[in-house]
């Protein structure tokens, strides 16, 4: 099942770059979530499936979730051109005060590097 083997990849991906296996589990299985809804476009799986499938953190999770789907359901051929990710105008982008304040110097101002600056 390709959203399956989508989802093991990420976790391989995460599992090798993690200390704990299992956070990288958690993590490569976190970062599938937001696949889920373009994979999923278009079939009438019902909101709380689709939901749950958006929320899964381990691919035991996930198995048992893709295994609540209907394999008989086509294709919903209407999707096929249609765009799967965002459709709007992407979000305003807010710089940290001062970013700009001198066009000839790089340097990023102070706190701007910061792990929990939202940069």
């Amino acid at each position: 099942m390709t959203m399956r083997r989508h989802a093991e990849l990420l976790v391989e991906q995460f599992v090798a770059g993690a200390r704990n296996p299992a956070r990288g589990e958690r993590d490569g299985c976190t970062d599938f979530r937001k696949h889920v809804a373009w994979y999923l476009k278009g079939f009438p799986i019902g909101g709380e499936l689709r939901r749950s499938l958006a929320m899964i953190e381990s691919l035991a999770q996930l198995d048992d979730l893709l295994g609540k789907l209907d394999p008989s359901v086509p294709f919903p051929v209407e999707t096929l051109g249609q765009p799967r990710g965002r459709t709007n105008s992407p979000g305003k982008v807010f710089l940290p005060d001062g970013w700009l304040a001198s066009r000839d110097d790089d340097t990023p101002p102070e706190g701007a590097e910061l792990d929990d600056s939202g940069g």
